[in-house]
């Protein structure tokens, strides 16, 4: 099975499923945080995990040169124990704490199957760790990356179409390090994305992709940064994880400072990311996607072309585009504060 007939498949059972819970799906009424108005189908996500599940299985039953191996199953299991989750909480609205916890415990799962982190980059060398900071900053990493991708899935499109192109360029990425399970994890996600974005990347949704999908792309996309870094021989381009989600992540950061400076309660529901400000003043949701999926395609460019030249182990790699985009979320921040 060719690599181009897997995406296909991921993306035709991400299109069926998805249409499915359009018209079985649960309902999403608004509130005073939503930015749609009218009662839409959720849980979308299912046909992520759905497309995840089969199209490995399918391509491990009919590629001759990708086995299923344990790590692989085990990574997929926890896929969909955080799938669950997050359907769960679409279904029954679970308390903050009950949720996050479960969260902590399926990423302590996934760093303990893949394993801590010993080295970091940094000035061209790897620099050990203490034991204790190599199961902390993974852990840390995929609990927030979880978070941060929910917190940023709040119009049509902008969640999926970022988190479509950072997961391409981590495909691509993964494919130029040689390390081909979570290659072919990312490239199943991508047509997953694909698939449920043709019903959600659209004026008026037909569907959202609910804490189902929210939680597991961003789960999916965490563990993979971690598992190229610690699968490759040709080196350890961790850095590339926070580069391609950084629309998201610096947004995310920058948007918590300014509510902790005004003393407003962070686990409080709000309507202060930049592209919720965005689109209360006018701007359509397809137009705010574009730019946010526009900044990540530059950003994936840059990633691709600085492992490329094996350039991903200098600490300035990530620094410099944080702190161009920092610079330029404040001045546009401005405009719509």
């Amino acid at each position: 099975m060719s690599v181009p007939l897997f995406l296909g498949l991921g993306f035709l059972i991400s299109v069926v499923v998805s249409g499915l819970m359009v018209l079985a799906g649960v309902g999403d009424s608004p509130n005073h945080r939503s930015s749609h108005a009218s009662v839409t189908p959720t849980s979308g996500g299912v046909a992520i995990i759905a497309a995840m599940g089969m199209a490995s299985f399918l391509f491990a039953s009919a590629s001759g040169f990708f086995p299923l191996t344990a790590t692989y199953a085990q990574i997929l299991s926890l896929v969909f124990a955080i799938g669950f989750l997050g359907l769960m909480d679409d279904i029954l609205d679970l308390a903050a704490l009950f949720k996050l916890f479960f969260m902590l415990v399926v990423a302590v799962a996934a760093v303990q199957v893949l394993g801590p982190l010993s080295f970091l980059p940094f000035g061209g060398k790897l620099i050990a760790i203490p034991t204790w900071l190599g199961w902390a900053l993974p852990v840390i990493w995929i609990f927030g990356v979880m978070n941060v991708v929910n917190f940023m899935d709040g119009i049509n499109g902008l969640m999926l179409v970022v988190m479509g192109v950072a997961s391409f360029f981590l495909a691509l990425i993964g494919i130029t390090m040689e390390v081909i399970e979570p290659f072919v994890m990312m490239v199943t996600l991508t047509s997953a994305i694909v698939g449920l974005a043709f019903f959600n990347f659209r004026h008026k949704a037909a569907i959202f992709s609910g804490d189902v999908g929210a939680l597991t792309i961003g789960f999916v996309f965490a563990v993979c940064v971690l598992w190229i870094s610690d699968g490759s021989q040709k080196g350890d381009p961790i850095y590339v994880g926070p580069i391609l989600i950084l629309p998201f992540l610096v947004d995310a950061f920058l948007t918590m400072t300014a509510r902790a400076r005004r003393g407003e309660k962070l686990m409080q529901a709000h309507r202060c990311h930049l592209y919720q400000r965005m689109t209360a003043r006018g701007y359509s949701h397809t137009l705010v996607a574009f730019f946010y999926g526009g900044t990540a395609v530059l950003l994936g460019l840059y990633a691709f072309k600085m492992v490329d030249k094996g350039l991903y182990h200098l600490l300035n790699f990530p620094l410099f585009p944080a702190a161009l985009l920092g610079g330029i979320y404040l001045l546009v921040s401005r405009r719509f504060s």
